[in-house]
């Protein structure tokens, strides 16, 4: 019931401006509904070319305007056109009754374009006025009916091919390919937020008493941490660290400690790939001290805070180095030294 309205509610529409008595000659622009939209997107329209209606002479004429005008839109390239061979079979039952009306014409055109999911129709009606040739031609979308484009013109016979070859332009000009849609990129400060593992070799110098028995120590430490959590210049996260130390007087054997701190990290220049950072860590170290007559085992609140670069050799992956103040306390002694270390980054 609803497709039956719609057909006579749109035939009603059509009939008014198309089968008028007296045309105008003039050409109007109308802005074009949904579907026969005059933006070409991502999906070819799909145009319905039916054969004219023709009120006078050879039938067949209307055909061969409907086959000018589809020659037209398939030269353009950017249209899907329902096949001109498919057309002339479906409406060819409709051109044999000779007492077909205008009305039945506008009717049984919408139902075939409808038929074929086209976007857009074409199709007009000829007649004749002594010497001249009457053409009202429409161009509407299939789904309301409503004319995208309208050309109501009389010509002289000997002007209608001319006539013809700028309609034919006229309709495929309406349309224009739509600007690309520009999705704006959020704007990046080179800062990478989100989880990370690291993993270093590290180096470091005693100070105090311990130096009298050990000049220097290395190790490696494993660090998992987060950046960007409450600020893309803040980072968090937990370390942990083994060292050895290198004996340079025979009254000890060896000394080594295993210590496990957390961090937070403040990103304060950002330049490309290359990224500084100050770093504070606290925790807690213990070791084993083992000399020529006993062992000690040991522990010690743990404090340090660093410089430490990060360069980045891609999204997932950096390099690290990083230089640092390091303090022991235990009671009232307190051991200090500096600490340096040259690792990787691995981000996820």
């Amino acid at each position: 019931m609803r497709r039956i309205f719609f057909l006579f509610f749109t035939t009603f529409l059509l009939h008014v401006g198309l089968f008028a008595q007296t045309p105008v000659a003039v050409t109007e622009l109308i802005s074009a509904p949904g579907s026969c939209s005059a933006e070409i997107r991502a999906t070819k329209p799909k145009i319905y070319i039916a054969n004219f209606f023709v009120t006078y002479g050879k039938k067949d004429m209307g055909k061969a305007i409907g086959d000018y005008i589809a020659q037209r839109f398939e030269s353009d390239g950017r249209f899907e056109v329902v096949p001109r061979a498919e057309i002339d079979t479906t409406m060819a039952p409709f051109f044999k009754n000779k007492k077909a009306t205008g009305d039945q014409y506008l009717q049984r055109t919408l139902e075939l374009a409808a038929g074929q999911g086209a976007d857009c129709v074409i199709f007009g009606r000829i007649s004749k006025r002594k010497n001249k040739v009457l053409f009202s031609v429409r161009m509407s979308a299939v789904a309301t009916g409503n004319s995208a484009r309208k050309v109501d013109t009389e010509v002289e016979r000997d002007a209608a091919i001319g006539f013809l070859e700028g309609v034919g332009d006229s309709f495929v000009s309406y349309f224009v390919n739509a600007a690309p849609v520009v999705v704006p990129k959020e704007a990046t400060s080179g800062k990478i937020r989100g989880f990370y593992i690291a993993a270093n070799g590290t180096g470091i110098i005693p100070f105090g008493f311990v130096r009298d028995g050990f000049t220097w120590g290395s190790g490696g430490s494993f660090e998992f941490g987060r950046k960007g959590w409450l600020s893309e210049d803040l980072f968090f996260g937990i370390n942990g660290e083994y060292l050895y130390y290198f004996k340079s007087s025979d009254n000890f054997s060896s000394l080594y400690s295993v210590s496990v701190v957390g961090l937070a990290g403040y990103e304060w220049v950002t330049s490309g790939s290359l990224h500084l950072q100050l770093v504070l860590y606290g925790g807690y170290q213990l070791g084993r001290l083992i000399g020529a007559i006993e062992t000690v085992d040991y522990g010690y609140g743990l404090f340090m805070a660093g410089n430490r670069a990060v360069y980045n050799l891609n999204a997932r992956w950096g390099i690290m180095g990083e230089a640092r103040y390091v303090l022991a306390v235990a009671g009232s002694t307190k051991i200090s030294s500096v600490g340096f270390s040259l690792g990787a980054q691995w981000r996820f």
